[in-house]
């Protein structure tokens, strides 16, 4: 979500998929480094274009897990 793309003609429906998208690390943060791979244009007018990297990045963010119980202590 919340892709841009440089060079779209106003009006024109893409989207952007990926096969993979990970984390840099695992611990908990807001605007953490997703690398994403495997990309492909989609939507009404993807055949317009031609996607130059198959490889791109963006933020996320990583929440705390929650533990429900402890036993066995």
């Amino acid at each position: 979500a919340g892709a841009t793309f440089a060079g779209m003609v106003n009006g024109d429906s893409l989207s952007v998929s990926a096969t993979s998208a990970n984390f840099i690390d695992k611990n908990v943060g807001s605007g953490k480094v997703v690398n994403a791979g495997g990309l492909a244009l989609g939507g009404t007018d993807a055949g317009n274009y031609n996607l130059t990297a198959a490889t791109g990045t963006g933020t996320g963010s990583i929440s705390q897990a929650q533990i429900a119980s402890v036993s066995g202590i």
